[in-house]
């Protein structure tokens, strides 16, 4: 029994040894080379100061997807719960679902406020724009990318309609500079995913935010923070000019469909 117990205890020491050595890895994530729904996590990747590498893990010297047999690869290795990707292996987790990691991040550093009542209001805001963002289409570059079609630019338009009025009344009603200020927050999650937001339809409609001053301000003012500024001036935001849009989808429908 002595015997078994002291192998018991080195199984388990070690396994908390290759846990902590994972853990203490650099983070990484997996994606295609594109924004689709990814761009979320990078763009919280970059608020909340992490650096990380884009590659798919367990296959040396590739960066991003682009074949089927790497998504299997993953799926074989246990590193897909639900075999989809954003994956992002952070903290010994490998993390899944583009929303959850979303949480994850914003409560590991700090952008979810301070109490629960914050946090709950920040994922009431949160939902809302993600509502706005599925309005104008989340896989960025399946919808329309900078030349969306008259029915897309139609959906587009509408999303807006419902959705920018009240998103300029929570920013008017801020007395801190971001969108929950008047809850006692800084900046959040919430003004994280905005900026997505905001960049995306702008690149689209460059006058779209004329009639919405506060919200105007808010775009300049989360632009201007220091992490986000570097970020969408890095190779790390993705197509930024049409020039890659139809390689990346065809990329994308071929290492689905294999």
């Amino acid at each position: 029994q002595a015997i078994l117990a002291q192998a018991s205890a080195g199984g388990s020491q070690a396994s908390a040894m290759a846990a902590g050595a994972e853990a203490s890895l650099k983070p990484t994530l997996t994606y295609w080379n594109g924004r689709g729904l990814c761009e979320q996590v990078r763009f919280m990747l970059a608020a909340c100061g992490v650096e990380y590498e884009e590659k798919v893990p367990g296959l040396d010297g590739v960066t991003y997807l682009s074949e089927n047999a790497h998504l299997e690869h993953l799926r074989q290795q246990g590193y897909l719960l639900f075999n989809q990707v954003p994956l992002l292996c952070i903290d010994g987790l490998k993390l899944v679902q583009s929303r959850a990691i979303v949480r994850y991040l914003a409560n590991k550093y700090g952008l979810a406020g301070d109490s629960p009542a914050q946090a709950a209001m920040c994922d009431v805001v949160a939902e809302s724009i993600q509502d706005w963002m599925t309005g104008q289409g989340r896989a960025f570059e399946f919808c329309g990318a900078f030349s969306p079609s008259p029915q897309q630019l139609e959906q587009i338009r509408n999303a807006h309609a419902k959705y920018l009025p009240l998103l300029e009344r929570l920013a008017k009603s801020s007395d801190a500079g971001f969108l929950l200020g008047s809850h006692g927050c800084g900046m959040t999650y919430p003004d994280v995913l905005l900026l997505e937001g905001l960049e995306m339809a702008t690149s689209r409609e460059p006058g779209l935010l004329q009639g919405f001053p506060k919200l105007t301000d808010l775009h300049e003012r989360l632009r201007a923070q220091p992490q986000l500024k570097e970020f969408l001036a890095s190779d790390l935001r993705k197509s930024k000019d049409p020039s890659g849009i139809q390689a990346y989808k065809d990329t994308v429908i071929a290492t689905i469909t294999g």
